[in-house]
């Protein structure tokens, strides 16, 4: 069995930078990304036929 793990980072730094420069109306954008982003984990089988199985968790 292996785990596979992907993450989406959210870059602060420059949603901070593009809420400034919008005054404030780029935040909407920014906290739907922060809410939404999320790790991801799936685990990879290999059955004895030789075919994968994937199993999110």
């Amino acid at each position: 069995m292996a785990v596979v793990v992907s993450a989406a980072n959210v870059n602060h730094v420059l949603h901070l930078l593009l809420t400034l420069v919008s005054c404030g109306l780029w935040a909407v954008v920014w906290l739907f990304i922060a809410a939404t982003s999320r790790t991801r984990r799936v685990s990879l089988v290999l059955n004895p036929d030789g075919t994968v199985t994937p199993t999110q968790f």
